[in-house]
């Protein structure tokens, strides 16, 4: 069945992505999502069928500059209209370990659309991951909203109403994660790739280090050397994106009291807001609680 003229179609790059947008859509509206399962958010090469998807868009949502140049770029040079999250008013950005700077305060465009790439050197320390901060949530929620109301001025009022439910079920999700997590801010733990820094820092839990592998491997000594740090800092789990593969972490927790729990950071294994956000916590909880 043919779709209303009026029905709008958007595309986002990453699965977590769709979930902050999809609650904004109309029943009618479509969503494509470019990044393929098994495939890397941070090595993206543009195919035919990604570029169509990109060229048919009637809005196009992406994270930031700094994790998806190729599609920014390609959005840019065609003049799409875009929508780039790291640009919009009242998002928290985090630059390296524990630094961060408000959008509001870099970036003029209220709604980041046609926003401009940040500053080069702040692109190359920016911590993308920025999907998993309600507070960031907030503010896509109400970007998309605002352009919603653009693209169907028939429907502001739906729009409106989407637009107050979404809000309403991020705060009961993030006092929710809150209550959870309360009680399990003392405990150390770490991370594999620093993708959980957003969430971290929001629910101000004590993580004690990020175990970046290098490409190559590692070897023995270093190795060693992990190992030795994690027992320094008595930790208790360590938590890893589920697409990332954990033999590695497995051969460095061997033997020691360390338990590893699997995170869905980029939203493929659920199909809902809630859902995914509940399931993060979930595994938080699981990693941190005692025995």
């Amino acid at each position: 069945m043919a779709l209303p003229s009026w029905a709008s179609h958007w595309v986002v790059s990453l699965p977590a992505v769709a979930h902050w947008v999809r609650p904004m859509l109309l029943p009618e509206d479509t969503l494509t999502v470019l990044l393929p399962p098994g495939q890397s958010p941070h090595h993206w090469a543009l195919k035919p069928s990604q570029i169509r998807a990109l060229a048919e868009a009637d809005h196009i949502v992406l994270v930031a500059p700094a994790l998806e140049s190729p599609l920014y770029r390609w959005a840019r040079a065609h003049q799409r209209p875009l929508l780039v999250w790291s640009a919009l008013e009242g998002v928290k950005l985090l630059y390296g370990e524990g630094h961060h700077h408000d959008s509001e305060a870099e970036h003029g465009d209220a709604h980041g659309v046609d926003g401009d790439a940040p500053a080069e050197k702040d692109a190359l320390h920016l911590n993308p991951h920025l999907w998993l901060s309600p507070q960031n949530g907030r503010a896509l929620v109400r970007a998309v909203a605002a352009v919603q109301q653009t693209l169907h001025p028939q429907q502001r009022q739906a729009v409106q109403a989407r637009e107050q439910a979404a809000l309403a079920q991020l705060t009961q999700l993030d006092e929710q994660a809150d209550a959870a997590l309360k009680p399990l801010r003392d405990v150390p733990y770490m991370v594999l790739h620093d993708a959980f820094a957003y969430f971290d820092e929001t629910y101000r839990l004590n993580k004690v280090g990020v175990i970046e592998p290098p490409a190559s491997g590692i070897g023995l000594k270093r190795l060693l050397a992990m190992r030795e740090r994690l027992q320094q800092a008595n930790v208790r789990c360590v938590l890893y994106p589920a697409h990332k593969n954990p033999r590695l972490l497995r051969q460095l927790v061997r033997g020691l009291p360390v338990r590893t729990q699997a995170v869905d950071v980029l939203g493929w294994q659920h199909n809902a807001l809630d859902d995914w956000f509940s399931s993060i916590v979930k595994g938080y909880v699981q990693c941190l609680s005692p025995s």
